[in-house]
């Protein structure tokens, strides 16, 4: 289904009622099926540069932070093509992007060793810090394969976004852990208080080409895949990509984003406030490994580098610049 006709049919308005009940939404037919492979490939071809000599790559829970990973095309290419989503959903073109990690991993029934499927641990966590109040976004993760629940799958506390004020509020120990790093892997009981209130764990398929949404107060981790998966040879490829209106970044945030453009930097998934950058890390310069050393052409048109901050909107143009700045404590 095309993009248009998904819009068409069932409406921001009904994206934007999942996102405020349940704290997530799937949005189907943002790619297609040829854009799908064509980026996946890209993806693969770069994981096979290490695995053709034996070499590994530094990930977490198959999510890859560094190696210039979300500059890649294929990542600017999906941040571009959904950033109609985003637009949809704020009522304004005039936004900033993130640039996430990307999460590439080859089957665990073809990693050597001995493959970790899914147990009963979590690391479910929240990205939304204590500081915050109220809604700072909505993050995605945009899959250019698919993920049924039997495969590494998104997984949520549905509707805990409601309740973030009060947990920081009942867990403060939680609320510290976070004015210095805006993660928090939550703990058994801090668990257990979420679902005692009606919050039930689920995981959240996605068909190839599909986008889930989620709002950044949700508790959410991803699911390993299950031993014995119809499909053991499906791959995990998702782009991570978020989206906030420009109109709410400082200069200070818009310097951390012109610097991550510049030098190739992975950043938070915030990108408009307190934009964070992560250090940079590249291959080890065995035979066979390629860096990336350059902006691909596609993160230099006007409006990719409007997306970074490197060029300016026109917030007097008399266009929706979106909502206000969310409020902080």
């Amino acid at each position: 289904m095309e993009l248009d006709s998904f819009l068409l049919t069932y409406g921001r308005e009904r994206v934007l009622a999942e996102l405020r009940d349940q704290g997530f939404s799937v949005v189907e037919g943002v790619l297609s099926p040829e854009e799908c492979q064509q980026y996946s490939d890209e993806f693969k071809e770069w994981v096979e540069q290490y695995r053709s000599q034996g070499a590994t790559f530094r990930s977490f829970q198959s999510l890859v932070q560094s190696y210039r990973i979300g500059h890649f095309n294929a990542a600017w290419a999906t941040r571009l093509k959904v950033k109609r989503v985003f637009a949809e959903i704020w009522g304004t073109e005039k936004l900033l992007t993130s640039v996430d990690g990307i999460a590439v991993s080859p089957p665990l029934e073809s990693m050597p060793g001995e493959p970790k499927f899914r147990n009963e641990k979590t690391f479910l966590h929240l990205d939304q810090g204590g500081k915050r109040l109220g809604l700072h976004a909505y993050q995605s993760g945009v899959y250019l394969e698919e993920a049924s629940h039997s495969d590494h799958c998104f997984r949520v506390l549905k509707g805990s976004h409601k309740f973030i004020d009060q947990f920081y509020d009942h867990f403060p120990d939680a609320a510290n852990h976070t004015m210095k790093m805006e993660y928090y892997e939550l703990q058994e009981e801090e668990i257990k208080w979420y679902k005692d209130l009606g919050c039930i764990q689920m995981t959240v398929p996605v068909p190839r080409g599909g986008m889930v949404l989620w709002d950044s107060r949700l508790v959410h981790d991803n699911a390993r895949p299950v031993q014995g998966r119809p499909h053991p040879d499906r791959w995990r490829h998702v782009v991570f990509v978020c989206m906030t209106p420009a109109k709410w970044a400082k200069q200070s945030d818009l310097k951390k984003k012109r610097k991550a453009y510049d030098e190739l930097l992975l950043t938070t998934h915030w990108p408009s406030t307190n934009v964070s950058t992560f250090p940079a890390f590249h291959p080890s310069g065995k035979e066979g490994t390629t860096e990336l050393m350059e902006l691909p052409a596609i993160a230099t048109t006007s409006e990719a580098r409007l997306l970074m901050g490197v060029e300016e909107y026109d917030f007097s143009d008399g266009k929706p610049n979106g909502p206000p700045e969310p409020e902080w404590r």
